[in-house]
Formats: structure tokens, sequence, C-alpha cells
């Protein structure tokens, strides 16, 4: 007789989870997930600043060099001036200047800019121009020889 309680012991034991440990697995599992679902949407608003902030420092460079670019003897660099920087639009088909641009993906990018005549780093410095730049918040500075 002691043999056959020993079996039938045997049988009363389960293999396999409990309806318990199944639960606490998936509230786990949902955890972990949704930790991953929140820093996957960080990581894209995170890429899209980034991505605004690139072009805005890369327009603001642009915009100062075709600033600088133009003839020393010009008198828009010999002379103190400040403003906002119209943008070739060729959407249309034909050049036009707008004072914003829309830059698909990115946003829309605005220009500001000042021309500082004989200064350089904000010091007085016959025959220097300081270009400033801003796009946004982006602000790019250069300097110009001008005579």
């Amino acid at each position: 007789m002691p043999v056959n309680t020993l079996h039938n012991n045997d049988k009363n034991k389960q293999s396999g989870f409990t309806l318990i440990e199944l639960l606490i697995a998936i509230v786990i599992i949902s955890i972990g997930l949704s930790a991953v679902v929140t820093m996957q949407a960080v990581a894209l608003d995170s890429n899209a600043i980034a991505n605004r902030v690139s072009v805005s420092s890369l327009l603001a460079q642009q915009v100062a060099e075709e600033i600088s670019s133009r003839s020393s003897s010009d008198p828009f660099l010999n002379t103190n001036s400040a403003g906002t920087y119209q943008f070739a639009d060729w959407s249309s088909g034909a050049q036009q200047l707008v004072s914003s641009l829309n830059i698909p993906g990115a946003g829309t990018f605005t220009a500001s800019y000042t021309i500082q005549a004989n200064t350089f780093n904000g010091a007085s410095f016959p025959g220097m121009t300081e270009i400033q730049v801003t796009v946004n918040n982006a602000t790019y500075t250069t300097h110009k020889m001008v005579l």
C-alpha cells in the first residue's frame, strides 16, 4: 500500500504554469514594452529637434556666406544695418523673394541679420565688418574685410 500512495502523489503534481504566474509574466512584459514604446517616442522627437537645429545652423551659415560674398565696396557692408533676410524661393518655377522658407520634414525658417561696420567680435576694428545671422534659434557670425 505505501507504494500506491507514493504513486498517487506523483499524479497530483502538475507541471507547467499556474494562471497567477502567467498573469505576472504578462504584466512584466507589458511594463517592458511600454518602456520601449516611450523610449522610441522620445527618440523620434529628439531626432526631429536635431533635424530642425541642423537645418537652422546650415541656413544661418549659408545666409551669412551669401551676405559676405558681396563686393567689399558694396555700401551694404560698410554701414550698420539689421533686417529680415529674404530667401530665394524657386518652388513656383521662377525666383520669388520670401521672408520665410518652408523645408519639408524640417519646418518653416526665418532669418534676420545684423551688420556692424568697422567691428570684429564686438570691438572697434576699422576695415572689418561683422555679419551676424540668426535663423530661428541658431546664430552664425562671420567677418569680412572691407576697404
